[in-house]
């Protein structure tokens, strides 16, 4: 697969977590998570197991606003990262940050392997 099509193809994928993400940004995750995911979230260690997986997505925003901003692919088309604009609204009132992705692609499609949620200062 060329780098354009594969990065054409994750990103129509993140338009989708978008959209999902504005309800319900836990759900949005079904299905694109790889069994072995990483997942980083400010305040736990780093997610590398379901039950780690599955905190981290807790102890996140219920409801995000993203806008994908861009990435990149590797040369053989089986590698993307993906960086996103996210907004929402906490316990401590409106929030922004950046949602930073890793892809790969699998039989079973492209797959998260590294998600990143990061908080502004």
């Amino acid at each position: 697969m060329s780098p354009d099509t594969a990065f054409s193809d994750v990103m129509a994928i993140e338009g989708e977590i978008a959209s999902k993400s504005q309800q319900d940004a836990r759900a949005a995750y079904e299905g694109k998570l790889a069994p072995e995911a990483r997942m980083h979230t400010r305040g736990l260690a780093p997610a590398t197991d379901e039950a780690g997986r599955s905190a981290a997505l807790q102890a996140r925003p219920e409801a995000l606003s993203l806008t994908p901003l861009g990435g990149g692919a590797s040369g053989a088309g089986d590698l993307v990262w993906t960086y996103s604009s996210a907004g929402w609204t906490g316990g401590e009132g409106p929030a922004t940050g950046l949602v930073v992705r890793v892809w790969q692609k699998r039989e079973a499609g492209w797959q998260i392997v590294f998600d990143e949620l990061i908080p502004s200062p």
